[in-house]
């Protein structure tokens, strides 16, 4: 199992087994009342899968804006793990490379809108946002 790691003090850290999908598992306690900063972590050993829960101050079109900063931590973090030999990138708008071939991605839903992603409305203000950060195989 993965050790256990070091997060701010505003975050809460929610250990799920590794067959449980962080995304799909913030979503679903986010209905159940779900602190914001709850920080949804999927113990695999061979990817990297966490989801966190935002509580969203603005439309959903304006807090999707949060994405390219996940992404340039994502980027950041990544870089700083890895050999300095390792060319590390991103693709817009939500894909990290590693080496030109995308190793992760972070991924956005608004929860709480009644509106499907697709079909979002931009104006909607949803009660949460639920962020994916993950890296692995791809």
């Amino acid at each position: 199992m993965a050790d256990e790691p070091d997060i701010p003090p505003i975050y809460e850290l929610l250990r799920v087994s590794p067959y449980t999908d962080a995304m799909e598992h913030a979503r679903r306690i986010v209905g159940e009342g779900a602190a914001d900063g709850t920080l949804v972590w999927s113990t695999r050993e061979n990817e990297f899968d966490c989801a966190v829960i935002l509580s969203a101050e603005a439309p959903l079109a304006d807090s999707l804006q949060i994405v390219p900063v996940g992404v340039l931590a994502l980027t950041d973090a990544l870089a700083a793990s890895i050999d300095p030999g390792v060319k590390i990138g991103f693709d817009w708008p939500n894909k990290v490379a590693a080496n030109l071939r995308e190793v992760g991605r972070v991924v956005r839903r608004g929860v709480g809108t009644g509106v499907d992603e697709e079909h979002r409305v931009a104006h909607a203000l949803p009660a949460k946002l639920c962020g994916r950060l993950g890296v692995g195989p791809r």
